[in-house]
């Protein structure tokens, strides 16, 4: 059972790296702050993903002299790691996203017709309708 769990956590692995890559890539070149932060929580699953390697090699050891009923209570603490760790994840994210949004700049229509060629227009616009 233990090297079937391993197995699909490495599966696992491998393929939140590529979504890392693939997401904060598409992310980064069309300006998408959502694709860059889903990339991010793709990041916070891998290392959830090695959290859950260590647990599960350390819960299934043998009992032994100090340990006399094994070590399978370590699920339990590598399951309240994951979640802290998620839980500051999510944190940092709306910290970012919240300080993001204040930089943002209301413009009207007709400023951003005369200004359409402007980088910092294009990348944080919001209309105001005139």
């Amino acid at each position: 059972m233990e090297k079937r769990i391993n197995k699909i956590l490495r599966q696992s692995i491998f393929v939140n790296i590529f979504l890392i890559i693939f997401k904060i890539f598409v992310g980064y070149f069309c300006n998408s702050r959502a694709m860059i932060a889903d990339g991010m929580n793709n990041a916070s699953d891998l290392i959830t993903d090695f959290i859950a390697i260590f647990g599960n090699r350390i819960s299934h050891r043998k009992s032994n002299s100090r340990h006399p009923f094994g070590y399978g209570q370590i699920e339990y603490l590598t399951s309240i790691l994951v979640g802290l760790f998620i839980l500051f994840m999510g944190i940092g994210l709306v910290i970012n996203s919240f300080n993001s949004s204040l930089k943002t700049y209301h413009y009207s229509i007709k400023e951003f017709k005369e200004c359409k060629n402007d980088e910092e227009l294009s990348k944080n616009y919001i209309f105001t309708g005139n």
